[in-house]
């Protein structure tokens, strides 16, 4: 009989990390689609426009926070919950290059200090979620080759 396989501490500490920073990236996302959904209702109310109105931008606010929240569901989903590779693999290959485009915009426009500021957190960010990302796709590697072996 086989031994089940055990995933190490460093395994166990690299998943936790890459769900931390998961969150510390993307509720943040979320919290400003749902304030600006809130916004957008206090604005309805608060105006003599018809709700007919009010309807597109309904849609459109609601689509970008369902978005926002399967932006943060889908990678928990297929990444850490159930170990998969897919995802990750599709994150580390395109991470890169929507980063680049915007930073290659960014770079284009007008910007001050506090947008420099904010590029070297995000990047620091982003790096570090990425360095996670291709940690966790190794341990997932493994735990999938492990369970497929039984």
């Amino acid at each position: 009989m086989k031994k089940s396989y055990e995933i190490s501490a460093a395994d166990k500490k690299t998943r936790k990390w890459w769900l931390i920073t998961l969150l510390v990236f993307s509720v943040p996302n979320f919290l400003i689609h749902i304030f600006g959904f809130a916004m957008l209702a206090l604005a309805h109310m608060s105006s003599n426009a018809s709700p007919k109105d009010f309807y597109f931008v309904y849609i459109v606010s609601g689509v970008a926070v369902l978005l926002s929240g399967l932006a943060i569901y889908i990678p928990y989903r297929c990444a850490y919950k159930s170990p998969g590779t897919i995802l990750l693999t599709l994150i580390l290959i395109a991470l890169p290059l929507i980063y680049g485009m915007t930073l290659y915009k960014f770079l284009q426009s007008a910007w001050e200090w506090k947008h420099l500021l904010a590029l070297i957190i995000v990047t620091a960010v982003l790096a570090w979620w990425y360095f996670l990302s291709f940690k966790l796709r190794k341990i997932n590697k493994t735990l999938r080759a492990h369970r497929k072996s039984r």
